[in-house]
């Protein structure tokens, strides 16, 4: 597998294998990096990038599920074809030799942070049903007649 292969290039000093993290300690290998890649099949709402984007590294990934919802602007990283190889290798030299506003990035990932979310949620949703509430029933009648 991966682990074979890194060994045959002998790159053991620059490639680890870390398995899995809790989340609290996962900002100390991150914060190393110059680039967060998730080469996936299948993702919904990837946590894991905004947790990279908080280290304030961009993002090279592929176009499954969420991704690019997640990675939505193109200073915030790059989203390549699923099973493209050449475009993945590419994106990532260009990612690397290319110049980030880390700063931005992780402004990014704190506004989109799970806490602001769900306060905007919460927020969008009391002002629907506040909104409801101030109707009538006759309102409701004007609006399914129009």
């Amino acid at each position: 597998g991966l682990m074979r292969q890194v060994k045959s290039l002998q790159l053991e000093s620059r490639v680890h294998f870390l398995g899995a993290m809790p989340s609290t300690e996962l900002k100390w290998p991150l914060s190393a990096a110059d680039l967060f890649v998730l080469s996936t099949s299948n993702e919904g709402w990837a946590n894991v990038f905004l947790e990279a984007m908080a280290c304030g590294l961009p993002v090279v990934t592929t176009d499954v599920g969420g991704n690019k919802e997640v990675v939505c602007r193109p200073e915030l990283g790059r989203i390549v074809p699923f099973g493209d190889a050449t475009a993945l290798l590419e994106s990532v030299r260009s990612a690397l030799s290319g110049s980030w506003d880390r700063t931005a990035i992780r402004k990014y990932a704190m506004e989109n942070a799970w806490d602001q979310r769900v306060a905007c949620l919460v927020e969008e949703f009391l002002t629907i049903i506040s909104d409801g509430r101030k109707q009538t029933p006759s309102t409701h009648a004007e609006i399914i007649d129009k």
